[in-house]
């Protein structure tokens, strides 16, 4: 049910909350993160709060399932709980999910089977070589049999480990991405380093305190990512 919206939209939201809401107090959630609230008694401020925060997250496509719930009063300290009493609720998704290739349909695109097959034929061969050669093994000191000493033998033969080594290769080069663009530590292109810093000059300008408030906004990509994803989705409206 995680994943079950019943509205996808700003205006499926807006209606339900129009239709629904007593009170203007709400509040919304990504599963158990609270993404934002309202506890403003005016029933206008309340639905202009909602459409300006939906707006922005449809307009980015963030498409994570989202919960609307309606509160019959506002809390005494001001700020919505997991706690706090609902009296009707709503799941929605603010855009359409996109299309998406399942990670096993994914997986099963790869070249694999050519390579299986490869692989296969080598073993195959390696077999043989190996049934040939029994009555030298006898005289010779004592080597892995079966899977291990198939493995052991690839090792040893030059054009064995040529072709192995031609068969990752390609497979290597099929998976690696074919943007070639220069990507900086942390796979941050190299132009957002510089972006970065020029950010921070203007910050440190307008905040004495940026250095506590980047801890926190970094604590909050580790600890609480539902609602960091949802304020950048609002800082790129």
């Amino acid at each position: 049910m995680a994943n079950k919206a019943l509205g996808v939209g700003v205006n499926s939201v807006l209606h339900w909350f129009e239709t629904n809401a007593e009170h203007p107090y709400y509040s919304v959630w990504q599963s158990k993160n609270l993404l934002f609230q309202n506890s403003a008694d005016d029933m206008d401020v309340a639905l202009q709060k909602l459409n300006d925060n939906i707006s922005a997250a449809e307009q980015n496509g963030y498409n994570e399932v989202m919960i609307l719930k309606l509160h019959p009063k506002k809390e005494k300290n001001g700020y919505v709980t997991d706690k706090s009493e609902v009296i009707a609720s709503f799941s929605f998704r603010p855009a359409e999910l996109t299309n998406y290739v399942p990670v096993n349909q994914f997986q099963n695109s790869l070249p694999t089977n050519a390579i299986l097959e490869k692989l296969n034929g080598i073993e195959s061969r390696m077999a043989a070589l190996e049934t040939e050669e029994d009555d030298e093994i006898e005289q010779e000191e004592e080597k892995p049999k079966g899977v291990a000493g198939i493995l052991d033998n690839l090792l040893q033969n030059e054009q064995i480990q040529m072709a192995l080594a031609g068969i990752v290769t390609n497979f290597i080069g099929k998976m690696m991405p074919q943007n070639t663009n220069n990507i900086a530590l942390a796979g941050i292109p190299v132009e957002q380093d510089e972006k970065i810093l020029a950010a921070l000059e203007i910050l440190k300008q307008h905040d004495e305190l940026l250095g506590d408030d980047l801890i926190k906004l970094s604590e909050m990509a580790v600890n609480n990512n539902a609602q960091f994803k949802f304020l950048l989705s609002m800082l790129r409206k």
